[in-house]
Formats: C-alpha cells, structure tokens, sequence
C-alpha cells in the first residue's frame, strides 16, 4: 500500500478491480456527492453504493443485453450520477465506452444508451438500446423504446465480477484515441481524505468515476460553468482539490 485506500501497482489493475478494492478499504465513505446544476438535486453515493449501482449495470449488461469484453457502449447521457455508475458498470464488463453529445447510430456501437429526454431519431431501432429517466434511479415518466433502465437495472445482482478483464484492455474512445485501464488509473495525486471538485462534463472529466477508484479519495460533481457556484460547492462540500481542465490542483 502507499497511502490509505490506494492499492500497490495500482497501474496494472483495471478499473473494476479497483473500484472492488476501494469498496473494501472505505466501505460507506462518501465516493461521490453530486449536484445537479439547475435541479437543486443533491445525492451522495459511498463506495459501497456507488459499486451495488455499478455491479447492476454490468449484471444488466450481460445477462439482457449478451454483451461480451470488448464490444462497444455509446454513453449519450446528460451529466448524472447515474451515467457515472453506468460508465462503471461497462468497464466491469470490460467494455470499450464511447462518451458523447452526439452519436451516429449507425456506428459499430453493442449498447447504446440514452436519456429520455433526448434520445435521438433513428435510436428506437438500435438492438442494445438502453433509455435512463429522470426520475429516482433513472426511472422513466413514459413509455420509451428499449430497455427502461431505472426500471429494470434493480433486478440484478449487486455484485459483479470478472476477472479476465485486464488493465490492458480498451477502456475509454475519445476523440479518436483509445485509452486502456492502466491509461485511466495513473499513480494517484490525491488521498483517501481528500475531496476533489469536477464541474466538467462527464465527456470532458471521467476523472469523476477514475479518481477516487484510483486513489480512494472522494469527488464532489457539479458540472456547471459557474464559478460563484462551482466555489460555493467548494466551500460547502470542504474540497481540497480542484480538477482544472485535466490536471488535479489543491484548492
């Protein structure tokens, strides 16, 4: 171990590896609190909770939808906690995770998911379409095409393991470039005490997910371009540590 809550070699485990160690160090600390940036939502997610949610999505993922290690999940969702769990729950599974605003469905993608509010022409007839709501854990108010996730995802197991996924496989496509497990999880710059504050989008920031996996620490997600709020936020949650445009600095 170097600090508490950060595993050795924590470079050539993946994701999901890690995540299942931080579970067992830190247990019900906070992982995530995240605000929503004009909802006035405020939900606070341990590490034991954040990985039930997480260990759902993968059981969803592979028992309903066949999804297999390597094939692709396309992650057209608005900024939410549970988009966070769900980019979790596919690398569980080994998955190759597309993170966009925009998407064409024509693309090589197995699993596509959406929020309800926006799911996009032609997404209806996508074999692996998955629709999150807006309402308690990603319920739906309607009567979408696909898989209502929300809806289904609390019929699966809270528990989820793989082991042939390894710290080389293809965890994330950005932008044209692919990043594996070991690329995400580089040697941690943060404490399991400290508190990170991310208020870039999940596209932009899946540090929200990769930071306390990595090093145990805990992250306060409030995705807004406002920078009275952004310091409130701070204040209010006692961040130690901001996210600015990719590199982790104390506050």
């Amino acid at each position: 171990m170097t600090q508490e809550g950060q595993p050795a070699a924590a470079t050539r485990r993946p994701l999901g590896a890690l995540l299942a160690h931080q579970v067992r160090v830190q247990g019900h600390r906070p992982l995530m609190t995240y605000y929503g940036p004009t909802s006035g939502e405020r939900t606070e997610l341990s590490f034991a909770t954040f990985d039930n949610w997480a260990s759902k999505t993968a059981n969803l993922l592979v028992e309903e939808l066949r999804l297999e290690r390597g094939a692709r999940v396309a992650l057209m969702l608005h900024d939410h906690w549970t988009a966070a769990v769900v980019l979790a729950g596919a690398w569980k599974v080994g998955a190759r995770v597309l993170v966009a605003s925009t998407v064409d469905i024509d693309r090589a993608a197995d699993v596509l998911f959406v929020s309800e509010t926006a799911v996009p022409a032609g997404a209806g007839d996508h074999p692996g379409l998955v629709v999150i709501g807006a309402g308690i854990g990603g319920r739906v108010a309607g009567d979408p095409p696909g898989i209502a996730y929300g809806d289904d995802v609390l019929a699966f197991a809270d528990d989820y393991d793989d082991p042939d996924v390894q710290a080389d496989d293809v965890a994330l496509e950005r932008d044209g470039t692919v990043h594996t497990h070991a690329d995400l999880a580089p040697a941690p710059v943060l404490g399991a005490t400290d508190r990170l504050l991310v208020t870039a989008t999940l596209r932009d920031s899946v540090e929200v997910v990769t930071a306390p996996v990595v090093s145990g620490a805990s992250v306060v997600w409030c995705p807004t371009t406002d920078a009275a709020l952004a310091a409130a936020r701070a204040a209010d949650e006692r961040c130690t540590h901001v996210l600015d445009h990719g590199t982790t600095r104390p506050l």
